[in-house]
């Protein structure tokens, strides 16, 4: 192999990071959930880049990796909206039946 002092490598890695900044930053960010890259295409491609629970059309800057907060597990990918949502809501099923119960309720 090649060596090279520290200097050069930290301005190489400098130079590889602003050029793939995206491919980069993905990686980073799928990492943080135990994911891979290719995890994350599949999940975007399964949704046809759109929002798990509203259907928006989201890509890598708009989507946030949604996760099960107890178990890491990836449930799918979310618009900003909707995952504020889930979690205003404390990620509870039974909540949001509710609050949906609350909104469906006739005028009286």
């Amino acid at each position: 192999g090649v060596f090279m002092c520290l200097a050069c490598k930290r301005e190489n890695g400098a130079k590889y990071r602003e050029q793939n900044r995206e491919k980069v930053n993905l990686k980073n960010r799928v990492g943080r959930y135990r994911i891979s890259v290719d995890d994350y295409h599949g999940l975007m491609a399964a949704q046809n880049g759109r929002c798990a629970i509203c259907g928006a059309e989201i890509d890598f800057r708009s989507c946030h990796i949604d996760h099960d907060h107890v178990t890491g597990e990836v449930r799918g990918m979310l618009c900003a909206s909707c995952n504020t949502g889930i979690g205003l809501f404390k990620d509870s099923p039974e909540l949001l039946r509710n609050a949906a119960k609350y909104l469906e309720k006739p005028d009286e």
